[in-house]
């Protein structure tokens, strides 16, 4: 997945402007219900969670929970129109309004379903004359027209738009949205696998050899060590390969870091490659 990601000239157009412009983290928006990420789709046209995985997962970006959204678990669109049901028969034929309790008998019914009776009992015709002794009001319920039942808790259906899919709530699929933050640290290291060097690993293939660009060894310490570029014939040990780097600036400190690293997976040949100055 590295290897390939790291090959694609859209990815590393997007790489190149993160570094260029010095970008800290990559925030999503929401636009018509469905949050994007405008910044890395100027050079992605597809595939963009997908990417902003991989490049996570090599550590160039570091995931931050920012949401969670409720999605379809069949097409994970958020595109979800509510539908209320009556909990007995399930019909969506509802009607909403203030409700009154007859206390004598326990009827309950919409307030003006007893003003049309003259505000008597529907159920057993006796008149209602003061609140809190012959009737209460009960609030803001539900009453299903098929059925009758009056409920202040219908059943919760979400329709998805995109799929037709209906699903209760427990049903429903909770997505997590993140915001990338861009690893600098980690950029310098894999800084000169910003540059496209297709032509050159496409040319060593051709001889024969197996590539890795960028690769990661682990050395005897037990580390995993990134590098540029690392050749060798296949199946053969490290000790007769060639790993190297490439890097935007060198120091002392990098030289160090270098060597360390090499020593460590004992290849067999290594190569430090400066594009700009060196102290």
């Amino acid at each position: 997945m590295s290897d390939s990601l790291l090959r694609r000239q859209d990815v590393l157009a997007l790489l190149n402007h993160l570094e260029r412009e010095k970008v800290e983290f990559i925030d999503p928006s929401m636009e018509r219900e469905k949050y994007r990420y405008p910044v890395v789709e100027q050079f992605l046209k597809s595939d963009v969670e997908v990417i902003l995985e991989g490049l996570s997962g090599l550590g160039v970006l570091e995931k931050q929970l920012l949401d969670s959204i409720m999605v379809c678990p069949a097409c994970e669109s958020t595109s979800l129109m509510l539908k209320p049901v009556c909990p007995t028969c399930s019909s969506g034929r509802l009607m909403k309004g203030n409700v009154i309790e007859h206390m004598i008998c326990g009827y309950v019914d919409f307030e003006q379903e007893f003003y049309s009776h003259g505000f008597k009992c529907i159920k057993c015709g006796k008149e209602m004359k003061t609140l809190g002794v012959d009737y209460r009001r009960a609030g803001v319920f539900f009453k299903c027209i098929s059925c009758g039942r009056v409920t202040a808790l219908p059943v919760r259906r979400y329709i998805c738009v995109e799929c037709g899919r209906a699903n209760i709530e427990e049903e429903l699929s909770l997505k997590p949205v993140f915001r990338y933050l861009v690893n600098r640290e980690k950029f310098s290291a894999l800084r000169g696998a910003f540059f496209d060097l297709t032509p050159l690993t496409s040319y060593i293939e051709s001889m024969g050899y197996h590539v890795e660009a960028p690769a990661k060894i682990v050395g005897s310490s037990g580390v995993s060590h990134d590098f540029t570029l690392y050749i060798n014939q296949t199946g053969q040990p490290t000790s007769s390969g060639l790993v190297a780097d490439i890097v935007n600036e060198v120091s002392e400190d990098k030289i160090y870091e270098f060597f360390t690293k090499t020593f460590d997976v004992k290849a067999g040949a290594f190569m430090l490659l400066v594009v700009g100055k060196a102290s």
